[in-house]
């Protein structure tokens, strides 16, 4: 779990939730998800997403998640994404540009 700040721009924090042994499809498991939740100020979920991130078996996705806020106008930024079980172990990060509406 990884904190997003105030990604939506309604006051509250949202987060970003990596499930590494979710499976996709018809592979058993250990794909990977990655979820944006927006959150309310009671803290349920407003809304989610999950991330279409290209992942095969045992690429583990969402082991290691963190946020890096745009500075620029409209808000957003970019997740870092943790795969450790790409390339035979030796593991991968990917870059994915969040937009405000968690997209």
């Amino acid at each position: 779990i990884g904190s997003l700040g105030d990604l939506d721009g309604d006051g509250v924090d949202d987060l970003a939730v990596g499930a590494p042994r979710s499976p996709r499809g018809s592979h058993s498991s250990d794909v990977g998800a990655v979820y944006v939740l927006l959150m309310q100020p009671d803290g349920g979920v407003k809304s989610y997403s999950k991330l279409g991130i290209p992942a095969a078996p045992g690429h583990a996705m969402g082991s290691s998640l963190a946020f890096v806020r745009s500075t620029a106008a409209g808000g957003g930024g970019e997740l870092l994404v943790g795969s450790p079980g790409v390339e035979n172990d030796v593991g991968a990060v990917r870059l994915v540009a969040l937009s405000s509406d968690a997209t």
